[in-house]
């Protein structure tokens, strides 16, 4: 998984001109694929300087990984709200107006 991690950042940062005519950029910093990663998160959001994040996930992901999530970056000193997004009338969690409207009002 190490070795995935280090071709992905290879990538990252990185300008790359494209044959549309644009320049695009990777602006994402750092992927870490491996064994408790989660373990890592509040040294980067540290590092990254930030001192308060939100958590979004869905009730199971917050549940697998949020409570624990949440717990590292308390440890770590930053302060951490949370947005559990609600199942829509279909049963589905979605990234929809209501998703956005509620994830706004947490």
């Amino acid at each position: 998984m190490r070795d995935l991690s280090e071709r992905l950042n290879e990538w990252l940062e990185k300008k790359v001109s494209c044959a549309c005519g644009h320049n695009h950029e990777i602006p994402i910093r750092r992927i870490v694929i491996e064994r408790n990663a989660l373990a890592e998160v509040a040294t980067y959001v540290k590092e990254a300087g930030y001192t308060e994040v939100t958590l979004v996930a869905d009730a199971n992901t917050y549940a697998v990984a949020g409570e624990k999530l949440r717990a590292l970056l308390e440890d770590g000193q930053v302060q951490v709200g949370t947005c559990v997004i609600r199942e829509n009338g279909m049963g589905e969690v979605a990234a929809d107006e209501d998703a956005i409207v509620q994830l706004m009002l947490d």
